[in-house]
């Protein structure tokens, strides 16, 4: 394996050739060790024209759809058929990061899996598709932004899937790729980074576009997607950083340009922000409230019970920002009290520093208890939304 130095500026492509090479001989040992009642048709049914199957090789313990990638899970197991298999748990213990879902995806001759994204699938998310080639012949190809890629069986590629993409097996035999869902580490982010500045087939860098959230939510791959974009919304506490006072070695930090002015910490990164429903100004809280509104047209969530949750999180958020400056105002106060430690004649008491350091405390409790209401808006939002999506798969 190549050293896998750190390149944090370094551009990552839309597709890679990792270095990795497994026996296509021994890969096809274990693929004949799958019975075929293992194969299921793949559940999304709207994108694809002939047989696209899969057998999944780790999944999460007792989801009703083993070939869905549950973005929600917080457990991932190795399935008994992976077990059966030395080659493909070879494979798996090649990767250095932590693996989600793990498929044998099989295109049968002539199949064809139409062009589309796979939202929020990407190294800027969190999360990476690779496909290790089991089975191809040379009429299979992949196109990825409309370039055409064919890949060799044995060889093991990384693509942003985010992007659109299309596959088509124009052969007589069938096509297997093993599907490898993996959360980006230090380890894998280092790999791909690297490997962007190899000479392995190159792209321009395309950033996933922008998530939109329709009004009215009619396909099955609707319903995924929004469950998708809701399982990466996180509710937790940021620092309410906008109007916080910086400090250095304790000491608050004085802005020269602004009488009895203190430097501020600013706002949350853009990556907090795009997934942090309790940062005070997040956007991610707009995206769950167009989601709401959505289920509010559809027959699956009831239009007051969509316009009760909406006027809820307004609420919460509402408060959320409110608070960012109250804090702001509180440690103002407490780095005034904290400079005049050094002066005898305007030391402040251990009680006035002990309640502005309580006034700030309080408000980071309540932040919490908000953000905690928040969270508890986005699991009954999910919940509607795997209602859907078991309708629709059962469709």
């Amino acid at each position: 394996m190549p050293s896998t130095a750190s390149h944090p500026d370094a551009i990552i492509e839309t597709a890679l050739r990792l270095p990795f090479q497994f026996d296509p001989a021994r890969l096809e040992e274990d693929l004949a060790r799958i019975n075929s009642a293992d194969w299921q048709a793949h559940f999304n049914n709207s994108i694809y024209r002939g047989d696209w199957s899969g057998v999944a090789l780790r999944a999460a313990p007792g989801s009703h759809m083993a070939l869905y990638s549950d973005p929600t899970a917080d457990t991932w197991a190795d399935t008994a058929l992976l077990e059966q298999c030395p080659a493909f748990k070879e494979v798996l213990e090649s990767f250095a990061c932590p693996l989600t879902s793990v498929r044998l995806l099989r295109l049968g001759p002539g199949a064809i899996i139409e062009e589309h994204r796979d939202p929020m699938l990407g190294v800027d998310y969190g999360e990476v598709r690779i496909h290790v080639v089991i089975a191809t012949n040379p009429n299979v190809e992949c196109r990825l932004q409309g370039r055409p890629y064919h890949w060799a069986a044995g060889e093991c590629w990384y693509a942003d899937f985010s992007c659109t993409h299309s596959f088509v097996n124009q052969g007589d035999t069938e096509r297997v790729h093993m599907v490898l869902d993996c959360k980006v580490n230090d380890w894998l982010r280092a790999l791909l980074a690297q490997l962007g500045e190899a000479s392995l087939p190159r792209m321009p860098l395309i950033r996933p576009a922008p998530v939109t959230i329709p009004k009215q939510i009619e396909t099955l791959d609707d319903w995924i997607m929004l469950k998708e974009r809701v399982a990466l919304m996180r509710a937790e506490k940021c620092c309410l950083a906008h109007e916080r006072v910086k400090s250095e070695n304790g000491v608050p930090v004085r802005n020269t340009g602004a009488e009895d002015g203190f430097c501020r910490i600013g706002f949350c990164s853009r990556e907090i922000r795009d997934h942090q429903l309790g940062c005070a100004h997040t956007m991610v809280r707009y995206q769950l409230q167009d989601i709401i509104r959505a289920l509010g047209n559809s027959d699956i969530m009831t239009a007051e019970d969509s316009t009760s949750l909406g006027q809820l999180l307004d609420s919460a958020g509402n408060e959320i920002q409110f608070m960012d400056h109250r804090k702001g105002a509180a440690e103002k106060h407490y780095a005034i009290l904290h400079e005049q430690l050094n002066n005898p004649a305007t030391q402040p008491s251990e009680a006035a520093l002990l309640a502005a350091s309580e006034q700030i405390a309080a408000i980071d409790r309540q932040h919490g208890a908000y953000v905690k209401q928040i969270g508890s808006i986005r699991d009954r939002v999910l919940t509607y939304l795997e209602a859907g999506i078991a309708r629709e798969s059962a469709v």
